[in-house]
């Protein structure tokens, strides 16, 4: 007798060589990938009804937690956002005249003081990629309905801030600091695959925010200055947007817009202080022109 009971479908199928011998260490067997498949979908949590009105658009909504608004789309066309981009612009603008050749610049979430050179610290905001994360979910994740669960595609900055993370899987009541390598152990879930089915970028770290404060501190001496060079994943990176990244491009450039529409000379030139606008919303240029460019280059040059 070489046959089993399926643990999703309950069909019985002709077992592998593998699966018969160890029927009895792993009660848990598939007739098919898509039987696998179907099982690890059942087991995600299902949302919470718990309803509130959005103050944008009236409509009913459910969230897993307390939250304002109904989506972010709301959320960006509210008036409280709007206060929020006023008051960040006019930081934004003290800040800009403070800037010289070496400076010293506050980290816009945590205050820590960033010191570097004068081109560099116009564009750098955040002092690590942490503080970057925090920074977004205070300003849009706060007030956003989204649950932490894979299938709601919003809040990821919100969720990896927590100080412990909660695993997705249903019945699962474990907390800890590196939840990849919990789902992979425990759950049989690859790291990449999980990803893909929450929607992170392939590059994310899915760890606490204490664990990456941690990691971060750690000197760069020995291996860590020479990494090992990474498997190539051009073939399957491209074919993949995660909807981290998609949620990251949308703030960024919803703050990028109101600066410039509120203020259109945002920038201001390093070399002769004067306001100018650029030709894109995400430009990057520090000087109005060729000759002030030109010359502060010939005054710095080292």
């Amino acid at each position: 007798m070489t046959h089993l009971i399926c643990s999703q479908c309950a069909c019985q199928f002709l077992a592998t060589k593998s699966q018969w011998d160890h029927r009895h260490e792993r009660p848990i067997n598939y007739c098919s990938s898509a039987c696998r498949s179907a099982a690890r979908k059942a087991r995600i949590k299902p949302p919470s009804r718990s309803s509130s009105p959005c103050p944008t658009c009236g409509k009913f909504f459910h969230s897993k937690t307390a939250k304002t608004f109904c989506g972010l789309d709301c959320y960006l066309k509210s008036e409280q956002i709007k206060k929020m981009q006023r008051s960040n612009m006019e930081k934004g603008h003290e800040t800009r005249k403070k800037v010289s050749i070496d400076v010293s610049k506050p980290c816009l979430n945590c205050g820590a003081e960033m010191v570097g050179k004068k081109g560099r610290l116009a564009v750098k905001k955040y002092c690590s990629h942490l503080c970057y994360r925090e920074y977004m979910a205070k300003r849009f994740d706060r007030w956003v309905a989204s649950p932490e669960q894979i299938s709601i595609p919003q809040n990821y900055d919100e969720f990896l801030t927590q100080a412990e993370l909660p695993c997705l899987i249903e019945g699962c009541s474990w907390r800890g600091h590196f939840l990849s390598l919990h789902l992979n152990q425990a759950h049989g879930i690859s790291s990449e695959e999980f990803k893909r089915l929450a929607g992170f970028n392939l590059s994310s770290g899915i760890v606490s925010s204490t664990t990456s404060k941690n990691l971060s501190r750690r000197p760069t001496i020995g291996i860590a200055l020479n990494p090992p060079t990474p498997k190539s994943t051009a073939n399957t990176v491209r074919k993949y947007r995660s909807k981290e990244s998609e949620e990251h491009a949308k703030k960024a450039l919803h703050l990028r817009k109101k600066e410039v529409e509120e203020n259109p000379y945002a920038k201001t030139c390093l070399e002769c202080g004067k306001g100018f606008t650029t030709e894109s919303l995400t430009g990057r240029a520090f000087y109005c022109s060729v000759d002030c460019r030109n010359s502060f280059y010939r005054k710095n040059r080292s």
